[in-house]
């Protein structure tokens, strides 16, 4: 049996402010604020339309560049940069213009004056994008729409942390942008193990112990900043071209975890505050070729419950199973077995394990069965406990509840590996996987 679990833990990272909404209307600037004490208020070197492509890094020119820029050189030597298509009258003075894809083949300008960055077609007219200090291409994701840009616009100012936002080109044309500015530094707290994002997601941040999922082929937010923490878990069960079966997404609210599918929609779950997923719980039936189906175990460390749900976030069972003394649930005792038992309140469940199209299903052959488990053997007979029962409270019943012969019994212990003994009056027999006793005393030698 295999597990990747989740809990919480405190994570301390950076600090940082509450950046302002991106996007918004009442946030959207349509024209430049200059800040001469920002980063690029005056370009050291600004762009010359060279770039270092040519036969071992000699430079080459950028035509796109000299056919949109015309460079001015001023009185006392230095230079300004202007659009040449533009009219006279209408060109604005920039201290660099630097070329920026904007998908496929197309370029784009950014266009820097005073420690502001302006985004521009060829012809020098504005592509709709707020202004920024900084801007660079995203190329994080391999698996990125093809003939798509997506470029990464960053805000620094003397008196503010720095914040990006994020908008998408395809072919020239303006397709998406995030909807909000995102804090470059922040603290979460941890979801552990953190799991592997999909390539195509990234944590965002609104501000500190406001965290979110940015999807970045949509620049939508499949899980808003609004959670304390963000984590991933994979099914990994049955991997197709490297790729997981499915991916889960959690995030951690004040009130516990929250389970989300990859595209973000919400489980209804009870609350939790531990999850884990559990591979080859159920045993492979004769010929089946497909591994068995892993299953979602989630922990209310508060209550005291452990619950067992399909992939599919369907419940395999009417109720919640009791965490036992040691902190653990009961889930792990019935590894790769036929069978499941657990006790809640007095009563004892027994189900028999299965895979029905796709899909694990829990049959119960046993309900309500009066006593406590003590133990559970792969083949659904069970050693239970009678706590009204003060002489000889143990018994033993088969995987359909019925008490097989020779009890009560006065004593258990468990050896580990599987093997347990029971005492009747003076004498301790084993017990074997059927139910049977003997007086022949076995003992564990590793397992």
């Amino acid at each position: 049996m295999t597990l990747r679990s989740f809990h919480l833990a405190a994570w301390p990272l950076l600090a940082l402010a509450i950046a302002p909404a991106y996007g918004a209307p009442a946030a959207l600037a349509t024209e430049c604020v200059t800040d001469p004490a920002a980063l690029n208020s005056t370009a050291a070197e600004p762009y010359s339309g060279y770039e270092p492509t040519g036969y071992k890094g000699s430079l080459e020119r950028n035509e796109p560049w000299f056919q949109a820029v015309q460079p001015l050189t001023q009185a006392e030597g230095s230079q300004r940069f202007v659009f040449k298509r533009l009219p006279k009258a209408d060109r604005t003075e920039y201290e660099s213009i630097e070329p920026v894809s904007l998908g496929g083949k197309s370029t784009g300008f950014a266009a820097y004056r005073q420690g502001c960055g302006v985004l521009m077609d060829g012809n020098g007219r504005s592509l709709g994008v707020a202004p920024f200090t900084s801007v660079e291409e995203d190329y994080s994701d391999a698996n990125a729409p093809k003939g798509t840009s997506r470029l990464v616009l960053r805000r620094s100012s003397a008196s503010a942390a720095d914040s990006v936002g994020y908008v998408m080109f395809k072919h020239g044309k303006k397709i998406a942008a995030s909807r909000r500015l995102y804090a470059t530094q922040f603290s979460a707290h941890e979801v552990k193990p953190a799991g592997s994002l999909p390539a195509y997601l990234r944590v965002v941040a609104a501000s500190d112990n406001a965290i979110g999922l940015l999807n970045l082929h949509t620049l939508q937010e499949t899980i808003p900043p609004t959670w304390l923490g963000i984590g991933a878990l994979a099914d990994t069960s049955a991997v197709k071209n490297g790729k997981p079966r499915q991916t889960f997404l959690t995030a951690l609210g004040p009130d516990g975890l929250h389970l989300f599918t990859e595209d973000g929609t919400p489980a209804t779950l009870p609350r939790f505050d531990r999850v884990s997923m559990i591979y080859d719980w159920i045993p492979a039936a004769p010929g089946q070729k497909e591994p068995s189906p892993a299953i979602l175990e989630i922990v209310d460390a508060q209550a005291r419950e452990c619950r067992l749900y399909s992939t599919r976030m369907e419940p395999l069972l009417p109720q919640a199973q009791t965490m036992q003394t040691s902190g653990y649930c009961v889930t792990k005792n019935s590894d790769q077995s036929a069978f499941f038992a657990y006790s809640r309140d007095g009563m004892t469940q027994i189900y028999r394990k299965s895979v029905q199209k796709g899909a694990p299903v829990m049959t119960r052959t046993a309900s309500d069965i009066s006593g406590d488990l003590v133990f559970a053997f792969k083949t659904g007979v069970s050693i239970l406990k009678d706590t009204h029962a003060a002489s000889a409270p143990y018994r033993i019943v088969n995987a359909q509840g019925q008490e097989l012969p020779g009890g009560p019994y006065t004593q258990f212990t468990n050896l580990g590996c599987g093997m347990v003994r029971l005492k009747q009056d003076s004498e301790w027999k084993s017990v074997s996987e059927r139910g049977e006793l003997s007086s022949k005393l076995t003992y564990p030698f590793s397992c």
